[in-house]
């Protein structure tokens, strides 16, 4: 009688060690894949900085581009989140991470409130806040272009920007304007949406 309840004692004994070691393998086994989450969006970002300068002819400074990489890399829990909801491959993955740090570079570049100038410091770029939508999982985005450079855009009815410029926005319907051009379109999550406008 003692003997076996021995034996199950040192077999629930044994089972909840298993169990213990399992947790630390799977919480190593997650850190390691955050780590290497983040690295990614890390370099995705740095790319699309150096690309994102030399077609506005405004090129980051270095301590810029590291600011603008650790702020993209606050994104990861969020991009994970639209990875696992929505299956993403890994080059999906890259262009929306590719669309967030457009999204705000452009966000930076745009608002008047704001003195942007190139170089820009760390600390500037730093001081420069993500919208809520950029950790919305279900978020997509939008492209406004245009035959009119630096015509005022608005969404919704309000002004958030000018030509050309990339803005993040919920699932659903939006309505954009700029110019002459005025149009109800649907946002898909992670989907990106262009749009060019000829109508002075």
């Amino acid at each position: 009688m003692k003997l076996g309840f021995g034996i199950r004692l040192r077999g629930a004994f044994a089972l909840c060690v298993l169990l213990i070691l399992a947790q630390g393998f799977a919480a190593v086994a997650q850190s390691q894949t955050q780590e290497v989450q983040v690295e990614s969006i890390r370099k995705t970002a740095t790319t699309t900085v150096a690309n994102w300068g030399t077609t506005h002819n405004c090129v980051l400074s270095l301590d810029g581009t590291q600011a603008v990489a650790d702020k993209m890399t606050t994104l990861a829990p969020a991009v994970s989140m639209r990875r696992l909801k929505y299956d993403l491959p890994a080059q999906r993955q890259k262009e929306v991470i590719t669309a967030l740090t457009t999204a705000y570079l452009d966000s930076l570049f745009k608002q008047a409130a704001l003195p942007f100038r190139c170089p820009s410091s760390f600390e500037l770029i730093q001081s420069g806040s993500l919208p809520a939508a950029f950790n919305d999982p279900d978020s997509g985005f939008l492209l406004i272009d245009g035959s009119e450079a630096k015509a005022d855009i608005y969404i919704d009815g309000n002004k958030k920007g000018s030509i050309k410029q990339m803005f993040v926005l919920s699932s659903g319907k939006h309505t954009w304007r700029t110019m002459k051009c005025e149009e109800t379109i649907q946002i898909a999550p992670n989907d990106t949406k262009r749009v060019f406008c000829s109508k002075q």
